[in-house]
């Protein structure tokens, strides 16, 4: 996002969505396999699924298909990326709200860069 989420229209900020809960971290790193390791033994998430292909691996806490997804930084979804957060994803109630919601923002201006 390029603008902050908020409007200069009056004292309070606007808020233009509301999630309802953390939907999953994703995670660029430079090892999947030794990344995906470490949050099942040493934090305890289990392993949803692995893509090798593109060198890409998603754990669980039981939540969802995945809680955390891990890219590494050298791989097709990476794209030479340095390690750190790629990206958050929000849970809202319904796709009719996500779409509304972004409507809303790109309305008031905000600029999403992806």
């Amino acid at each position: 996002m390029k603008a902050k989420a908020t409007t200069s229209e009056g004292p309070e900020a606007q808020t233009f969505f509301r999630p309802r809960r953390l939907g999953h971290v994703n995670l660029v790193v430079d090892d999947v396999d030794r990344s995906m390791d470490f949050y099942m033994e040493v934090v305890g998430l289990e392993e949803a699924y692995r893509r090798p292909k593109v060198k890409a691996g998603f754990l669980s806490n039981g939540n969802t298909h995945h809680d955390i997804g891990l890219v590494e930084s050298d791989g097709p979804l990476g794209q030479g990326r340095p390690a750190g957060l790629n990206h958050t994803a929000f849970e809202l109630e319904t796709e009719v709200e996500l779409v509304a919601d972004y409507d809303r923002a790109i309305a008031a201006g905000i600029e999403f860069d992806r």
